[in-house]
C-alpha cells in the first residue's frame, strides 16, 4: 500500500528504500518490484534500534498530534484506575477503518506536511520542493499508476512465484484453477509462468506469458468474486480438518472448496468476521485509488489551529443511529 500511495501522490519512487529485516522484505516479489523500477534496497542493521529513530519519530508525532486526539483512543488505559464505563475506549469506538484512513490522510497532507519542522527550518512539503529544484525533476524516474504497476505490486503465491500451465485447465493457485486465452498456445502448455494474486479478490489471478501480463479468471468466478485469500485459507483449513476426521484424503479440489463455500460454513462466525475485516480493508484500497467513501459516515473531523500554531482535532459524532450494510455474505 505504501508504494502505491507513493506513486499515486508523487508519481515516482525513492531512489533508495530502507526496510527492517522482516520476512516480507526478503520475498522475491518485493525484490523484483524494486529491481524493475531501479530502486536500491537496503536493510536496517538488526539489533540496532537507533537506526529506526527517524521513522519512530514520525510514528510518535502522529500519535501525539493526531491519534491521541481522536475519540476512542486508548491513552487512558495507561492508568486503569481512571477508567469508568462512561470513558472506557471500548464504548467510545466510533471510527471505521475507511474514515480513520481518510482522517489520517487529511492530517498528514494538509496539516503536518505544511507545518514548520524545527530540524529542517521549513515544512516537509517545502523541503520536498527544494529537493526537486536542487536535484532536478528527473522525468525519467516518473512512474505511471497503470495496470502494469498495480499488477507488479501484487504478491506472489505463498508456495512460489511460478506455476506450471496444465493443458485445458490453466494454472493452479490455492487449489483453484485459473485460465486465460494465452494458455491456448501449445508453446505455453506445461511451461512455468510467473503468477500474481490479488489478496482481496481471489476470483482472478495474473500470469506473465510471452512478455505480457494476462488476467486469468477462475471457472468459479461468480462464487469467488470479492472473496479474499484469507477467507479461502479459512475454508480450506476447515475442509481439511473435516476430511481428516472422516478418514478421507486431505487433498482438496476446487469443486470441493466451492461446495464447502456455499454450504453451512459460510454462516459461521469465523468466516463472517474475516469477511467484515476484508470489506473494511477494501475501503482503504478504494480510497487509495481515489474513489469516494460511502455516504454513511459516523462522524466528521474538523482541523483548525490555535493561536500558538498547535493543531487540534475535534470529533463530532452523529447522535442518530446509523445502520451500515456490509454487503452479501
Amino acid at each position: 500500500m505504501v508504494i502505491r500511495i507513493c506513486v499515486k501522490r508523487f508519481g515516482r519512487l525513492p531512489q533508495t528504500i530502507i526496510t527492517d529485516n522482516g520476512k516480507e522484505f526478503h520475498s522475491v516479489y518485493f525484490k523484483q518490484l524494486l529491481a524493475y523500477y531501479k530502486c536500491n534496497h537496503k536493510y536496517r542493521p538488526s539489533g540496532e534500534p537507533r537506526y529506526g529513530s527517524p521513522v519512530e519519530r514520525v510514528f510518535g508525532t502522529t500519535n501525539t498530534l493526531w491519534l491521541h486526539e481522536l475519540q476512542g483512543n486508548t491513552q487512558i488505559l495507561k492508568n486503569t484506575r481512571q477508567i469508568t464505563k462512561s470513558v472506557n475506549p471500548i464504548h467510545q469506538a466510533v471510527w471505521t477503518i475507511g474514515e480513520l484512513y481518510q482522517s489520517l490522510e487529511t492530517w498528514a497532507y494538509s496539516i503536518y506536511d505544511n507545518r514548520l519542522n524545527s530540524s529542517l527550518g521549513l515544512s516537509p512539503f517545502q523541503a520536498y520542493e527544494t529537493g526537486i529544484q536542487l536535484g532536478g525533476s528527473r522525468e525519467s524516474r516518473r512512474l505511471e499508476y497503470d495496470q502494469t504497476f498495480l499488477i507488479l505490486t501484487l504478491p506472489s503465491p505463498h508456495s512460489g512465484d511460478t506455476r506450471s500451465v496444465q493443458p485445458g485447465r490453466g494454472v493452479k493457485v490455492n487449489n483453484i484453477y485459473y485460465w486465460c486465452h494465452a494458455f491456448r498456445n501449445p508453446e505455453v502448455e506445461k511451461t512455468a509462468v510467473l503468477v500474481k494474486i490479488d489478496p482481496f479478490n481471489v476470483s482472478v489471478a495474473y500470469s506473465y506469458v510471452k512478455g505480457l501480463w494476462h488476467e486469468c479468471t477462475s471457472n468459479h468466478y461468480p462464487y469467488l468474486q470479492g472473496r479474499t485469500e484469507k477467507e479461502l485459507q479459512i475454508i480450506s483449513s476447515d475442509l481439511r480438518q473435516r476430511k481428516k476426521h472422516q478418514g478421507q484424503a486431505t487433498v482438496l479440489s476446487d469443486a470441493e472448496l466451492m461446495e464447502h463455500l456455499q454450504g453451512v460454513y459460510q454462516v459461521e462466525e469465523k468466516l463472517l468476521k474475516q469477511r467484515l475485516q476484508a470489506l473494511e480493508n477494501k475501503t482503504v484500497l478504494n480510497l487509495i485509488e481515489g474513489k469516494e467513501l460511502s455516504q454513511n459516515r459516523l462522524q466528521t473531523t474538523h482541523f483548525y489551529e490555535r493561536e500558538n500554531n498547535s493543531e487540534v482535532l475535534v470529533n463530532q459524532a452523529d447522535n442518530e443511529e446509523t445502520l451500515e450494510s456490509y454487503g452479501e455474505f
